[in-house]
């Protein structure tokens, strides 16, 4: 099997070398890092059967690619639920810690495309850090099952009347707002923070004259009733 990855993030990164560190004996990887790379691959490729694996990739990729070859998306939640951008941010602010890391086939609507693995996937952790080491090991955990199992898999079509779709979050979307300090419940206000920290644009509050408290780090301990 010769499988290109199509990664550019740290993460992203981490995930090919260990899968290639593992499988290079019985199979053939290489890794584009972008689009331009990604065109050029395929005008020079004559091999039909080569299967391209986006990790962690922020462009679309052509129908002329995706009709020729075989193209796989990792997609870090339980598809077709938060179908779109950003779906680590939406799922951590509306409260979910444990959800699926999928593995689809890319198609002409975003994240549309038909499901050939899913692995479980952890939100928890106080900064995205500790959420990427929890995406790179369920990356690791489906790849290395769809590499064992291919070319026998069940793949499965998404029910998109199922699910939701999300939007891209934008940098002031990561204002914080009277309605976000409910100190009844400070969970809430705790994800919206952890989820946008570094490499995403920091939650802040901001003033009457425009000056901006940026939250870089946090950490959440739970008051607990003892008997």
């Amino acid at each position: 099997m010769k499988i290109v990855f199509l990664a550019y993030r740290n993460w992203a990164l981490d995930v090919v070398q260990q899968i290639s560190n593992e499988n290079s004996q019985d199979h053939i990887f290489e890794t584009l890092t972008s689009p331009e790379a990604l065109r050029e691959y395929v005008r020079e490729s004559l091999d039909p059967a080569t299967i391209f694996v986006a990790i962690g990739w922020s462009w679309i990729i052509e129908a002329e690619i995706t009709n020729r070859f075989l193209c796989l998306g990792l997609h870090p939640s339980d598809l077709p639920s938060y179908r779109g951008g950003s779906p680590i941010q939406h799922q951590i602010i509306d409260g979910i810690t444990l959800t699926k890391c999928s593995l689809f086939r890319i198609a002409e609507k975003l994240d549309s495309g038909e499901i050939w693995g899913k692995s479980d996937l952890s939100l928890n952790g106080d900064s995205m850090d500790d959420v990427f080491q929890n995406i790179k090991t369920a990356s690791v955990n489906l790849l290395t099952s769809f590499i064992k199992s291919y070319p026998n898999i069940n793949t499965e079509s998404q029910n998109l009347s199922e699910g939701n779709y999300v939007k891209r979050r934008k940098p002031e979307e990561s204002q914080l707002l009277l309605e976000d300090l409910d100190f009844s419940d400070i969970t809430a206000l705790y994800n919206k923070i952890r989820c946008l920290t570094a490499p995403y644009p920091n939650a802040y509050i901001e003033d009457k004259k425009g000056n901006r408290l940026y939250f870089e780090k946090v950490h959440f301990t739970k008051y607990e009733v003892h008997k």
